[in-house]
């Protein structure tokens, strides 16, 4: 997980808006989305061993979606 966020973070602080090139939103989104299911999928599984399996699944993929969303609505209002 630590290296996840060392290469997004190295991506986000390397791009130049002025060098031309593929735009990387499409991979910001993905390292984002990866990272938030990441922090969803741990703070879960630490309680995981006192809830069934469905709820504890489910109750990550929710919340990791739901931090995801949160944090792309966050970025697109800051970049305006």
């Amino acid at each position: 997980m630590v290296a996840a966020v060392f290469n997004l973070l190295m991506a986000v602080l390397d791009y130049s808006p002025m060098r031309p090139g593929p735009n990387p939103t499409a991979g910001f989104l993905l390292g984002g989305f990866a990272l938030c299911m990441f922090i969803s999928s741990g703070v879960w599984g630490a309680i995981a061993p006192i809830l069934p399996p469905r709820v504890a699944v489910g109750a990550a993929l929710v919340t990791g979606t739901l931090l995801f969303l949160a944090v792309a609505a966050l970025g697109f209002l800051v970049s305006r």
